[in-house]
């Protein structure tokens, strides 16, 4: 993620952040220190926070979070700090509109989803992707699941944001 990034527009399904699914905990850290990124290792998860330009005066940014198994980051999670969303996930916007309830929110992302050809279910308040492993929660973050080590029916079974 470029330091000076005003925005994020995720415009497919692969991760744009330098944290990828599968890589080590080291090789973790390492992309994390590359970019400039604070980072922490724990045993049971990782985490960096992504310094981004913002549009409106305090918006704290963005914050990795991955989980780990084995010594491999098993998921990659993006999370927002607080709202307003100012990222679009394939050109559709993440942040809930004020009239929106979180629910009318989470469907309106779906259906755009939908519109544009991408399967997607929702999960209570998950917009899931089974055909990217991708879970996408309205205001909140985007989690990218490692296929080498998520199955579908695992991915759909305990889809959740870190």
């Amino acid at each position: 993620v470029d330091r000076r990034q005003r925005q994020m527009c995720i415009r497919d399904s692969t991760c744009p952040l330098p944290v990828q699914p599968g890589m080590t905990v080291n090789q973790a850290t390492k992309a994390c220190y590359d970019s400039e990124l604070g980072a922490d290792t724990y045993e049971e998860q990782f985490e960096g926070w992504v310094d981004i330009e913002t549009l409106e005066p305090g918006d704290p940014g963005r914050k990795i979070v991955c989980c780990v198994e084995d010594g491999k980051c098993v998921t990659v999670e993006m999370k927002y700090m607080e709202a307003s969303i100012t990222d679009t996930f394939y050109g559709v916007d993440l942040n809930r509109r004020p009239a929106e309830t979180a629910q009318e929110s989470t469907e309106r992302v779906a259906q755009e989803l939908q519109r544009q050809g991408i399967r997607a279910e929702i999960n209570d308040f998950l917009i899931l992707l089974p055909d990217h492993l991708v879970a996408v929660e309205v205001d909140e973050g985007v989690a990218w699941f490692d296929p080498g080590y998520w199955s579908l029916e695992d991915f759909l079974e305990t889809s959740f944001l870190a």
